[in-house]
């Protein structure tokens, strides 16, 4: 891990290489993106040509087939740069496409719930999808327009790893609104709660539960956001929790009778606890671990908090489980052994699930939105992983609200 003197050099130095890349791609396009793959076709057949003599000295620990595999893509980057440029094209493309169409569900469960701002997500969804249309099929035509999208989205990308520098020197400039922050896309943000769980891996213990805590003991946080992680399922993409005022909030699709679209839609549930039943519930589980991030609040923010969790609390109901295969479910679970309460919203963004928009992280951020954190959405779409390569972000600015750090689970292979 780097240290606090390199960490904002790290930023700096990524931000200008970032904006590099952008003004490349803004100027120079397609030629750009050749002379890009070349360089990697460069760096590729080294790295193969460098393990074939290890493997040759029965020294390396690359298979034969994975050092073909390096050797054939390199010489195809290097002899034939244009076809990558135009995969990078049809990869985005496909990318948009797959925004497209989540958008497009989000407004159609927002036109049935009638939620404001329905429309706008319907000319969003048909924005992304009719753009990735036009690319996919006409990439030859589009593809410098692409490129030069690219090369905003580095820029800017470029400008929010320098505002990071200076924000970890000199502190956080405090603002009445929310800031727009420039993040990764979806597609990769999606894993990093799994990723962050084989970093650790090594530091939980497979045979009992345990807590790794980083940060300070002596602040007392003020909330904490949980984020769960495990090797199966929704959960790879991660979930996310709240710990107030010593209460937990869970919102999901925990009703398993109301499930569709392969778990992915179905009616919202928010289920509450108390903090020390929710954390016993953690250290049971065999499946998976949790990363808890401790913030420290001002007391205006502090009552900000308390003010939309008693808004978000006035647009649910009690849920009251009733067949056998809600009692057998993770929320009855949750009801007999912990002592949980379950509630279904009446109306609202957050009556239907969504995995994509209406979901878990999308609630703690409704609730946490006058505590000072960065708009981290994109295209109104916000993933677990997001919110969690933003939190590592905060825990090692020493000038942040995020003041501790912890791992929580048991971990079998």
């Amino acid at each position: 891990m780097p240290t606090k003197k390199w960490t904002s050099r790290i930023y700096y130095m990524t931000g200008l290489v970032l904006m590099g890349l952008g003004l490349g791609f803004l100027h120079f396009q397609t030629r750009f993106s050749m002379v890009i793959f070349q360089m990697a076709g460069l760096l590729i057949l080294g790295q193969g040509v460098l393990a074939g003599l290890r493997l040759l000295g029965q020294k390396a620990s690359w298979s034969l087939g994975r050092l073909l595999l390096h050797l054939g893509i390199g010489l195809l980057f290097l002899s034939t740069p244009l076809l990558p440029a135009g995969l990078l094209g049809l990869a985005i493309g496909l990318y948009q496409g797959i925004l497209g169409t989540f958008l497009l569900i989000h407004s159609g469960l927002a036109f049935a719930n009638g939620l404001p701002g329905r429309y706008l997500a319907l000319i969003d969804g048909l924005v992304h999808v009719v753009f990735a249309g036009l690319v996919l099929f006409y990439a030859q035509d589009y593809l410098p327009t692409l490129y030069w999208f690219l090369g905003l989205y580095l820029l800017f990308l470029g400008l929010t790893n320098l505002r990071d520098g200076v924000e970890f020197d000199l502190g956080k400039v405090s603002l009445k609104v929310r800031r727009k922050r420039i993040g990764l896309p979806i597609i990769l943000t999606g894993f990093i709660p799994v990723s962050a769980l084989n970093k650790v891996n090594s530091y939980l213990n497979k045979e009992r539960s345990q807590a790794l805590f980083l940060g300070d003991k002596t602040q007392a946080p003020d909330l904490e956001i949980w984020i769960h992680t495990a090797r199966r399922g929704f959960e790879m993409m991660g979930h996310v929790d709240l710990v107030f005022d010593g209460i937990s909030y869970s919102y999901g699709n925990h009703d398993v009778d109301s499930t569709k679209l392969f778990e992915a839609v179905g009616d919202g549930v928010l289920m509450t606890m108390p903090a020390e039943n929710y954390q016993a519930s953690l250290k049971a589980d065999d499946w998976r671990a949790v990363f808890g991030y401790g913030l420290v609040l001002t007391p205006e923010e502090k009552a900000k908090v308390k003010a939309n969790l008693t808004q978000l609390l006035s647009e649910a109901q009690p849920f009251a489980l009733k067949s056998d295969k809600q009692k057998a479910s993770y929320l009855g679970g949750m009801v007999a052994h912990y002592g949980a309460r379950a509630y279904k919203f009446r109306q609202g963004t957050f009556k239907t699930y969504f995995v994509m928009t209406t979901n878990c992280v999308q609630l703690v951020d409704r609730v946490v939105a006058d505590a000072g954190l960065d708009i981290v959405t994109n295209s109104g779409i916000l993933t677990p992983g997001a919110y969690q390569a933003y939190l590592d972000k905060e825990f090692a600015n020493p000038h942040s609200r995020v003041v501790s750090k912890m791992v929580l689970g048991r971990q079998t292979p």
